[in-house]
């Protein structure tokens, strides 16, 4: 989870176990997200953290939640007034669709990863790395 905020946004993870029925408490990490998030996404296999601001769509690095890049955004010339959505294009982990608020606002798709070398470590593996972390702190 990523909150919005212009200086303090953060990072947020949940409980390993997420039963039903049951309130369920997210515990801030040590890791600053950036300014203005309207919203995030990651790919299935874990490997592509996305957040999506006014400005730019940035990438996180999943081990440590630290930028690994950002990307401008079209803008206005593409149609978005006001970028609001972002999800990660099925099996590329590589490609983007945005969304802007407003009826009838376009999807555009971007390409954010050209040649880059995939992670080689699993979702799971990342997941479970976080999870070992908090409970030692």
């Amino acid at each position: 989870l990523i909150s919005k905020g212009l200086t303090n946004a953060g990072v947020y993870a949940l409980p390993a176990e997420l039963g039903t029925g049951e309130t369920l408490v997210a515990q801030r990490l040590d890791a600053q997200a950036p300014a203005l998030v309207t919203d995030a996404a990651t790919s299935a296999d874990g490997s592509l953290v996305v957040a999506l601001t006014y400005l730019n769509v940035v990438e996180l690095d999943p081990a440590d939640w630290s930028v690994a890049g950002r990307h401008a955004l079209p803008g206005r010339q593409a149609g978005l007034q006001q970028p609001e959505s972002i999800t990660v294009v099925p099996r590329t982990s590589a490609d983007v669709v945005v969304g802007s608020e407003g009826a009838d606002s376009p999807l555009v798709r971007l390409t954010l990863r050209t040649g880059k070398a995939e992670n080689t470590d699993s979702f799971r593996d990342r997941w479970n790395r976080l999870i070992r972390t908090l409970k030692h702190e």
